[in-house]
């Protein structure tokens, strides 16, 4: 709850801090943790932030579901959210409007 009150308010920060101690008090995130705190990166435009995120859902077993993805394409190049996307496809998360919306609107931004 925490981690998402600082996604509402736009303080990426913080939400990773709070990340780093629950890992320290070997508390484990859930999805629904990492995917507010890729959105504070994705909002405060910290796409390696989100990007790293993303990375280490994977890393600790924690499964990256279609928003976890969504908001990682939305942050990214064009390259990097058509790498996401075929990542996406890989790990069998079907892709939705968003994910295709942030793809698209990663290549216009081109």
């Amino acid at each position: 709850a925490a981690i998402s009150a600082c996604h509402n308010v736009s303080e990426w920060k913080v939400a990773l801090h709070l990340l780093h101690e629950m890992s320290l008090k070997e508390v484990s995130p859930n999805t629904a943790t990492y995917n507010s705190a890729i959105a504070a990166c994705h909002d405060a435009g910290r796409w390696p932030q989100a990007l790293q995120l993303l990375s280490l859902m994977r890393a600790t077993e924690v499964p990256p579901d279609v928003s976890s993805y969504s908001a990682a394409i939305s942050s990214c190049h064009w390259r990097g959210a058509l790498a996401l996307l075929k990542d996406m496809q890989s790990a069998e998360v079907p892709p939705n409007v968003s994910s295709y919306r942030g793809v698209l609107d990663a290549s216009l931004a081109a």
